[in-house]
């Protein structure tokens, strides 16, 4: 079930900052590809905060010991860190959206009713 939980985030914050212009931003850099993508660093820390994960660090550890097989290319926590503090203006709309996406799927399964005979 959290496999599957997994792959619907990534999937969500991928096709979210595909369609997303505002949310390319370009890389004037060495690292203008990085091994590790923005999508993967957005998802690893909703994962975390799904997971009740507090804190960056307890969110790193997490990853690091239990899903560091689906994230080859995790670099260091201060890597990972850094890079998250750049590219944080990106999750307000990401959030919002999300939010909005949530709710809708709420509201579709509002009136729905299951019965057992």
């Amino acid at each position: 079930m959290l496999q599957l939980q997994l792959i619907a985030l990534y999937d969500y914050v991928c096709r979210y900052y595909a369609t997303h212009s505002a949310l390319h931003y370009q890389r004037l850099s060495n690292n203008c590809c990085p091994a590790f993508t923005d999508q993967e660093l957005m998802t690893i820390y909703l994962f975390g905060l799904i997971k009740q994960r507090s804190t960056l660090r307890q969110t790193y550890d997490y990853i690091t010991e239990h899903w560091k097989g689906w994230f080859p290319k995790l670099p260091s926590y201060q890597a990972v860190s850094y890079r998250l503090n750049q590219i944080g203006w990106h999750f307000e709309p990401l959030i919002d959206c999300l939010c909005e996406h949530l709710q809708a799927r709420h509201d579709l399964l509002r009136d729905v009713l299951l019965a057992d005979s």
